[in-house]
Parts: structure tokens; C-alpha cells; sequence
């Protein structure tokens, strides 16, 4: 079993973790290039590039994402909690993990 950060359903039917870019036993390619592929974008998309690509497609892919870690919280815990804040960052360009953000 995967523990999925970001999880994607492709057509398939098979989920992937859009934030893997890694390579797995060497043969098969990341799961975040699965992700790319079945959305037909280019290979070179950056992984803040994909989430903003599915953001600006909500209404499109929403039933196709899966907000792991916040959605578990907000499943279990919904009766206890009066507010949710959320905090983002931008970080600057010269930061190299910027290209790892969630959009």
C-alpha cells in the first residue's frame, strides 16, 4: 500500500502520487510522469506547473484528486472543528524546491 501525498486518478482507474518524479526499480517511470502522460501535457511540466494545471481545472478533475492528509483531518475530525486556516507560501524564484510547491 501507497501513502499517497497527492494522489491523482488516472483514466485507468489507477491512482498515482503526482509528487513521485522518482524512478521505480529502475524500469518503470514515476508516478507523476504516469499522471503527465494520461493528461497528455508535455514531459517537461514541472510539478508545480501539473498542480496548477489541475487547479485551473477543478471543475474538471475533482473527483479524480484526493486531498490525503487534509481531507483525512477534515473526515475525522469535521465535528470538532470550527475553522479552518490555511497558509501558503510563494517562495521566491532563487529557491530551488520552488519547483516542489503546490499550487
Amino acid at each position: 500500500m501507497h501513502y499517497y501525498v497527492h494522489p491523482f486518478q488516472i483514466l485507468s482507474g489507477t491512482w498515482y502520487n503526482i509528487g513521485d518524479d522518482r524512478m521505480q526499480n529502475g524500469e518503470i517511470i514515476g508516478e507523476q510522469a504516469e499522471v503527465i502522460s494520461d493528461l497528455r501535457l508535455h514531459d517537461y511540466i514541472t510539478f508545480r506547473d501539473l498542480t496548477k494545471y489541475l487547479l485551473d481545472k477543478i471543475t474538471i478533475y475533482q473527483e479524480r484528486i484526493k486531498p490525503v492528509i487534509i481531507g483525512k483531518l477534515l473526515s475525522e475530525k469535521a465535528a470538532d472543528i470550527e475553522t479552518v486556516y490555511l497558509i501558503a507560501t510563494d517562495q521566491k524564484l532563487k529557491v530551488r524546491e520552488r519547483q516542489k510547491d503546490t499550487l
